[in-house]
């Protein structure tokens, strides 16, 4: 089928970067490398280009934006107290953000224009525009309310310094600029020299995102914490995008392409930026690596799933 042959690509590229990584060939230095190129010009050149290359009201839609904000958040919560009955303090922070933390930006999206098109690819990259400031805070918030007492610096440094990041992020900038040229048409892309780089730029984005995936996967830690991993994977697969599904049909009635690209960007497996939260804010970084590894893999077979639930 035909979303079936969207997926197998993802699996390949990353396997590709697992193997790379095991092999020695994609070391720190490598993916640190790779990760700054895709951080400060790939993906926002990608991200521009989706946006800026069609009519504003086309590409922001409220009620996808309102219900992906608005998933998060009820996840957030949810999982707040939920992870209390996890009995070890120090693994409740990365448990937390492992389910509501969704990998919108490379997976999500990926998944996005491989099942439904570049217009959905374009709405896709507006609402997690909006979702990457948003998650942001969160993290910061819900890291520092499940912190054991004593770790890390104070809640104020850790937001103000999270919330420089995030203004200064060359994505959200990105999307910002794009929505700017796609409600004034100053046809920036008619210039054939920009337009060609940034689709160019937009072409290695999201294959080269999915190799630093699969290069950052880590089977390390599972024996000891299977059910746990398991567990948190499960709800972060199954659990939030049917949250997404409700919210979207009950509270903002989206159409069904809409709701299909809502859902989607929800079903993504954990989000790799995870990993660098909780290293920097005393959460526990092999119980995150874990969740981002396990829920990485299993997706690949639980998003054409739920595309095929979507299309019933």
């Amino acid at each position: 089928m035909e979303f079936l042959g969207a997926m197998a690509p993802m699996a390949v590229f990353l396997a590709v970067g697992y193997i790379l990584r095991k092999t020695g060939i994609a070391d720190e230095n490598a993916k640190n490398f790779l990760n700054k190129y895709l951080y400060y010009f790939a993906m926002p050149g990608l991200a521009f280009r989706s946006i800026a290359s069609f009519d504003f009201k086309e590409a922001f839609v409220p009620g996808l934006v309102m219900q992906n904000l608005f998933t998060t958040f009820l996840v957030f919560i949810i999982m707040l107290g939920a992870v209390h009955l996890i009995k070890d303090a120090s693994k409740r922070g990365s448990a937390h953000m492992a389910v509501y933390r969704s990998n919108q930006g490379y997976i999500g999206m990926y998944a996005v224009r491989s099942m439904y098109g570049e217009l959905a690819l374009s709405k896709s990259a507006v609402a997690s525009g909006f979702d990457f400031p948003f998650v942001n805070i969160l993290a910061v918030t819900g890291m520092e309310l499940l912190r054991k007492r004593g770790e890390g610096g104070g809640f104020l440094k850790s937001a103000g310094r999270v919330m420089l990041k995030v203004i200064t992020n060359p994505f959200v900038i990105a999307v910002a600029l794009g929505m700017l040229e796609s409600a004034v048409k100053t046809n920036v892309l008619g210039i054939t020299a920009i337009d060609r780089t940034l689709e160019l730029a937009g072409a290695t984005a999201l294959p080269l995102a999915l190799v630093l995936v699969g290069a950052s996967i880590t089977f390390r830690y599972l024996k000891e914490n299977i059910g746990l991993v398991a567990m948190l994977s499960a709800a972060k697969l199954i659990l939030v995008p049917l949250a997404a599904y409700l919210s979207g049909v009950l509270l903002f009635r989206l159409g069904s392409a809409d709701l299909s690209i809502g859902v989607t960007l929800m079903a993504a497996p954990s989000a790799v930026s995870g990993y660098v939260f909780a290293r920097e804010m005393g959460g526990d970084q092999e119980l995150m690596a874990s969740c981002i590894g396990f829920s990485t893999v299993l997706s690949i077979a639980t998003l054409p799933v739920v595309n095929i639930l979507l299309n019933l």
